[in-house]
């Protein structure tokens, strides 16, 4: 799972660095180091929000099928899912 999701990751920097001027090192920079940013906020997520937002958003899982799979209600994975998008938008935003 953790490896799906570094590749997306992987993937998703590539498609920010093709939007990216090359021509301008100061840009490149920043943009590496708003993923390296980002991916970390990823790796420190608590795993009671990384783990429902990874089968639901990564996995493309509906989130019923993720509750019955965590023992959760849907409406707690559907929290959980919102709280760690929240957290990985902080990062993003700063």
């Amino acid at each position: 799972m953790l490896l799906q999701l570094r590749t997306r990751i992987r993937a998703e920097a590539d498609h920010v660095r093709a939007g990216i001027d090359e021509r301008n090192p100061e840009s490149v920079v920043i943009a590496g180091e708003r993923i390296r940013d980002l991916a970390r906020a990823f790796d420190e997520l608590p795993s009671a929000l990384r783990e429902p937002l990874v089968l639901t958003a990564l996995q493309e899982r509906p989130q019923a099928a993720v509750a019955r799979q965590l023992r959760l209600t849907r409406k707690a994975v559907e929290m959980r899912v919102r709280r760690a998008r929240q957290r990985l938008r902080m990062v993003s935003a700063a």
